[in-house]
């Protein structure tokens, strides 16, 4: 061994580095026994993590002294003394001060652990929260649809005495509770993407906690809870579509055609789902031929100017052809749906889609010609990279 080597906890070093005239004296092994322990400690806080922590520290305050005082046993003072003065470095500096250092990372365990189990029931409190809110909008929900309930039964009675002021009246009743409604449950809504943050926090909390099951009881009461603000917004989003329907007949009554009003909003939302999940289809396809493009162009740019005669842009232009012909299909459904929807836009009434009663309705329209408007731009992008790559391949020889 070298004068003056600095010890490591490591037995591949022992080995290496000890007399090679020493027999063993199990000292190496012992410190493969602290590599092993300080390995699981540093998975913490996984099980086993605080047991191995307990080892590493029996074996750094006694077992490796007391090996190391076997191995010094064990050494010719005049053949081995580095190794003698490298294993009493072991025992007064190396040993102790190892021991300091995972002492003081088992405490900072300890206030991480604390500070996990603090956000914990930061997450719990936050899922609480917004279902007390959910509960408040349900029952004003609730209440504004009682209100468009009442109207219409109030309409039905004027409309048997043709007392116009009084239709008029509960028109004007069932509108204003269908708008908070409608704004109650735009609020609802938004509060199921906070809870499920919140519980996905909670859990990745969990994972820091020095005793998960701890507060195990407190996840799945945010399990709970969370599960709770989404039924609740389930069971309002039927309960709109209801109080839609509730307000729609009213209208109808109102304006003397409730079967033309609800034939024609069934259409615009069977049009607008007939192509939503059309556009789907395309759209897969439209994305799946955009990322074998991307690869392709990748590949030319990655071949430079090859000396091959010309072979491998011949590959490159026969991936391009079946990526063309697969896009001018893809491209010919686009072009068909986007033209079939624009000729049904034309027929659907203004004035329909203006009604805060089809609040949905409109949403639906607007979600389905936002997603036209994608299809229409991706092909367009498509269309020019396919160019572009065409150019791409002419110019590889030069």
């Amino acid at each position: 061994m070298k004068a003056n080597a600095k010890p490591e906890l490591e037995q591949k070093w022992w080995r290496k580095n000890k007399a090679k005239t020493l027999k063993s004296t199990g000292f190496g092994k012992v410190l493969g026994e602290y590599e092993t322990a300080l390995k699981d400690f540093e998975t913490w806080p996984a099980n086993g993590a605080e047991k191995a922590y307990e080892t590493a520290v029996a074996l750094l305050s006694k077992r490796l002294p007391s090996a190391a005082d076997a191995a010094i046993k064990a050494c010719n003072a005049r053949l081995h003394k580095d190794t003698v003065a490298c294993l009493e470095t072991y025992r007064k500096k190396t040993f102790p001060e190892e021991l300091k250092r995972i002492q003081a990372i088992r405490k900072n365990f300890d206030e991480l652990a604390s500070k996990a189990e603090r956000e914990v029931r930061g997450h719990f409190d936050t899922i609480g929260r917004l279902f007390d809110e959910a509960a408040d909008l349900q029952e004003e929900i609730y209440t504004a649809i009682g209100g468009i309930e009442d109207a219409k039964k109030a309409a039905i009675a004027a409309s048997k005495k043709a007392d116009k002021p009084a239709l008029e009246a509960a028109g004007k009743i069932a509108t204003a509770a269908m708008q908070k409604a409608s704004a109650a449950y735009g609020k609802l809504g938004k509060l199921q993407k906070p809870a499920e943050t919140a519980y996905r926090n909670l859990q990745a909390a969990m994972a820091r906690a020095a005793d998960p099951g701890a507060v195990d009881r407190l996840r799945k009461d945010a399990e709970l809870g969370k599960d709770k603000i989404v039924n609740v917004i389930q069971d309002m989003d039927y309960e709109m579509k209801d109080a839609m329907k509730a307000e729609n007949q009213l209208l109808g009554i109102i304006e003397g055609r409730i079967d033309e009003t609800a034939a024609l909003a069934e259409t615009i939302e069977r049009s607008c789902r007939l192509f939503m999940e059309a556009n789907k289809g395309v759209k897969g396809n439209l994305n799946q031929i955009s990322a074998e493009l991307s690869s392709l162009r990748d590949a030319i740019r990655s071949a430079g100017t090859p000396s091959d005669g010309g072979k491998q842009a011949t590959a490159f232009a026969r991936s391009l052809k079946t990526l063309v012909e697969r896009f001018a299909k893809s491209a010919k459904s686009a072009a068909a749906q986007h033209k079939k929807l624009t000729a049904e836009r034309k027929t659907w009434p203004k004035d329909l889609l203006s009604q805060s009663s089809f609040a949905r309705l409109k949403r639906d329209v607007e979600i389905a010609l936002g997603q036209d408007d994608a299809t229409v731009k991706d092909v367009r992008t498509i269309t020019t990279k396919l160019k572009e790559t065409q150019q791409m391949i002419v110019g590889l020889n030069g």
